[in-house]
């Protein structure tokens, strides 16, 4: 990867101190010592066009984790979700971590036993629906098992198709 650029997008990670969330830096460190050419970037206030202009030559898309419907909020007002839809950035590599990858699904409403919704302002629950699964991302986390038992009841009495992953695990579609 020495000389590609990648992009990092932390959107989902900005409710939080990004210097104090480990897993947020991981990631980063990841791009980094890889040899990529990181660059940070947001989502927020950005409109589809300086996104599509913005993004036009990277080759590496990362949208990091953080709170999936603060990220779903920002991709949508973006027009981020539609990119992804008309596949934009055809020469580029999107990699999504934890929320980066939720989104890639259609309705993750029941990501709310995960994150907080009520720390954003959507109108819908809608991701890209480019993956036609729901993404569980940190299956089998012991942090997160208390709030997955709620998530699967909702899941199951909504007939929701899902795939589960771990931490150590990954999704290439």
């Amino acid at each position: 990867p020495h000389g590609k650029k990648a992009v990092f997008i932390d959107t989902a990670a900005e409710m939080y101190v990004k210097a104090e969330q480990d897993w947020l830096q991981i990631d980063r460190r990841a791009l980094v010592s890889s040899g990529f050419s990181v660059s940070d970037y947001s989502l927020v206030g950005k409109s589809k066009t300086q996104l599509k202009s913005e993004l036009a030559d990277v080759d590496v898309v990362f949208v990091a984790g953080g709170n999936s419907f603060i990220l779903l909020e920002h991709a949508q007002k973006s027009g981020f979700l539609e990119l992804l839809q008309e596949n934009a950035f055809p020469n580029s590599l999107y990699v999504g971590s934890s929320a980066g990858s939720v989104i890639m699904s259609g309705d993750i409403s029941a990501i709310q036993f995960l994150d907080d919704r009520k720390q954003a302002n959507l109108t819908s629950d809608m991701g890209a629906n480019i993956y036609q699964s729901l993404i569980l991302p940190h299956w089998g986390s012991e942090h997160f098992k208390p709030r997955y038992m709620k998530a699967l009841s909702y899941i199951y009495q909504h007939n929701i198709s899902v795939t589960a992953l771990t931490d150590q695990q990954y999704l290439y579609a």
